[in-house]
C-alpha cells in the first residue's frame, strides 16, 4: 500500500510538495517524511519501482501523480482499490477508505478531518498523525490483501 500527504492548499492556490509517504506490509508500516529527508533512501526507491510488489489504496491517482512530479519517484504497480466498486457502493458512500474498510474488513475506522488536515509538513510527527497514517495505510493493505490482488 502507499499513500501520501501533504499540506492542504488553503491560500493563494498554492500546491505544496509532498510531505509524507506511507508504506504497509501487515502490520509494518512506515511512515516517512519525505519532505525533510536529505536524500531518499536507494532501498525505497527500488522498492516502490519494482513491478513485483502491488500498491494498493483508494484516490491515489493524484498521490502517485504528485509524488512522480515532485521527487521523479515511479510506483510501478499500483491499483486504485475504487475501481473494483460497484456502482451501488459508490452510491452508498463506499468509494471513500472508510466506507470500503467498514464494508470490507468489518472495522470502523474513523478519520479525524483535524488530523488530515493538519500540517503535515512539521518537522516531525504529533502521535495522532502517526496512528492516522499508520491505520490508513494497514488498512488499504487488508484490503487489498482480502480482495486478493
Amino acid at each position: 500500500m502507499v499513500k501520501m500527504w501533504w499540506r492542504p492548499v488553503v491560500f493563494k492556490c498554492r500546491v505544496h510538495t509532498v510531505s509524507v509517504l506511507q508504506l504497509s506490509v501487515g502490520k509494518s508500516c512506515l511512515v516517512f517524511q519525505i519532505l525533510h529527508a536529505k536524500k531518499i533512501p536507494l532501498e525505497l526507491i527500488k522498492f516502490l519501482e519494482n513491478a513485483k510488489y502491488m500498491f494498493v489504496g483508494v484516490r491515489l491517482y493524484n498521490d502517485v501523480e504528485k509524488l512522480s512530479s515532485d521527487y521523479d519517484l515511479k510506483a510501478m504497480n499500483v491499483y486504485y482499490l475504487q475501481t473494483c466498486v460497484t456502482d451501488e457502493a459508490k452510491q452508498l458512500g463506499y468509494v471513500r477508505s472508510e466506507g470500503l474498510v467498514k464494508r470490507v474488513v468489518w472495522k470502523d475506522m474513523e478519520k479525524s478531518k483535524r488530523i488530515r488536515m493538519s500540517r503535515w509538513d512539521n518537522r516531525g510527527f504529533t502521535r495522532g498523525q502517526v496512528s492516522y497514517a499508520s491505520l490508513d495505510a494497514y488498512f488499504s493493505f487488508k484490503i487489498g490483501r482480502l480482495l486478493s490482488f
